[in-house]
């Protein structure tokens, strides 16, 4: 009995050490998985796309309907109080036109919300929010603690074309 205790002292048993092993793979894994998604350049690129392309609609939607329309867009803050993920929408003639779209998760606008107005000639308005040289900038920024930008959509209001920057 005494030859069992002593060698009990020296070492640890089978079970402890899975314990650990188990416990330190599920850790390294969830850091794979934070990681690999943190520095994706596509999730990037995938926002920018999908606010220029929702920019060139609205613009689109003024031309076509010959009445000012406006691109809305905002961030959403989830019950643990920090930014999630951004939305945006189109309005023309104070009717939302399609529906809502929600850019790519992990990345949020900069700013909490803002606006950009096309004319019925397609030409950027100047609304409340600062236009810069006749140019409107929508910074995109990663939703987690770091807030570092991922690109930025311009909108230049001589003639209302979008373009996108890293």
């Amino acid at each position: 009995m005494a030859a069992l205790t002593s060698c009990r002292k020296h070492g640890f048993s089978l079970l402890e050490m899975l314990a650990v092993v188990g416990a330190v793979a599920i850790l390294l894994s969830m850091v794979v998985v934070i990681t690999a998604n943190r520095d994706n350049p596509e999730i990037a690129r995938a926002a920018m796309r999908d606010l220029r392309s929702s920019l060139a609609a609205a613009r689109q939607e003024a031309l076509s309907r010959n009445v000012p329309a406006r691109f809305a867009y905002g961030n959403i803050v989830p019950e643990g109080g920090r930014w999630n993920r951004g939305f945006h929408a189109v309005f023309s003639s104070g009717y939302l036109v399609g529906s809502t779209q929600f850019i790519t998760r992990g990345v949020c606008f900069a700013e909490t919300s803002g606006e950009v107005w096309f004319g019925a000639d397609g030409r950027g308005m100047a609304s409340s929010q600062s236009w810069s040289n006749g140019v409107h900038e929508i910074a995109l920024v990663r939703s987690d603690a770091t807030n570092i930008p991922v690109g930025r959509v311009r909108v230049y209001g001589l003639t209302g074309a979008v373009g996108v920057t890293r």
